[in-house]
């Protein structure tokens, strides 16, 4: 996507010339000089507190480093109306949170959105859903955070409160293995609507999985697996080559798992 991205900022300046291009996001955060001679503004971090003021034209830096979001509770309720075709969205993206309390090696969140798990209430993720709920009458949502259960006990309240309210949504969302270790919680997301969890098992291989610092083992990869299914969850499992010890073998290994 950094190379579209950088396809489309070329575009825009030869028939807008006199347009303001910003780039943003993971690649710019992490690389930002990759844009600098495409866009007018490269932004690294999270940009809510200061896109106003770039686009006022605030800033003379090129790369311009935005302020991590202390209060993910202050962000508006996302205007779905700005966005063309918003119709047509089947499944409805939400985010609750930013960062992440572990500290895998192959990971951007930790060195984008930081190690402290910043979220938002259940009260306000609950009127986000009915925001979105007003705007499209769908009821299929995707939690996108990076990890949406590192905070167990807000999970655990978030799922009352759907429950309680009857909203009747059906929900995908990203988790870690360890929280199948949990079977009470999985069986009250499960009441409240979730239906699929994405997660990232990385590797079977357990020294993979140490090199990469994840916190898990090939054991609790096959609790987890077994937690979910007999709470007929559908996963979505997420895995990784390439790792220093990994052979034709263990790659192999991989995939007939």
């Amino acid at each position: 996507s950094a190379n579209r991205a950088r396809i489309l900022a070329h575009e825009i300046k030869s028939i807008h010339p006199d347009s303001m291009v910003v780039i943003g996001g993971i690649h710019a955060s992490l690389l930002p000089e990759d844009f600098t001679d495409i866009a007018d503004h490269v932004v690294t971090g999270e940009a809510e507190e200061i896109i106003i003021d770039v686009i006022e034209g605030a800033f003379r830096d090129k790369i311009i480093h935005g302020p991590k979001t202390k209060d993910l509770e202050n962000l508006p309720l996302v205007n779905y109306g700005l966005l063309e075709k918003a119709r047509k969205v089947r499944v409805v993206p939400v985010m609750t949170s930013r960062g992440c309390p572990f500290n895998c090696t192959f990971c951007t969140v930790t060195k984008v959105f930081g190690r402290k798990f910043r979220m938002q209430s259940p009260q306000r993720i609950v009127a986000e859903v009915e925001n979105a709920l007003a705007f499209f009458g769908r009821k299929t949502f995707f939690f996108y955070d990076d990890n949406f259960s590192a905070n167990k006990k807000r999970v655990h309240e978030l799922c009352d409160l759907l429950i309680e309210k009857k909203l009747g949504i059906t929900w995908v969302a990203q988790v870690r293995s360890d929280l199948a270790k949990d079977p009470d919680l999985v069986d009250k997301m499960v009441a409240a609507g979730l239906d699929w969890v994405f997660v990232g098992f990385e590797s079977i291989e357990d020294e993979t999985l140490k090199a990469y610092n994840k916190s898990q083992t090939r054991a609790d990869i096959e609790d987890a697996i077994r937690v979910f299914h007999e709470h007929k969850v559908s996963m979505h499992g997420m895995f990784m080559f390439g790792e220093d010890h990994d052979t034709v073998e263990t790659m192999s290994n991989t995939v007939t798992f």
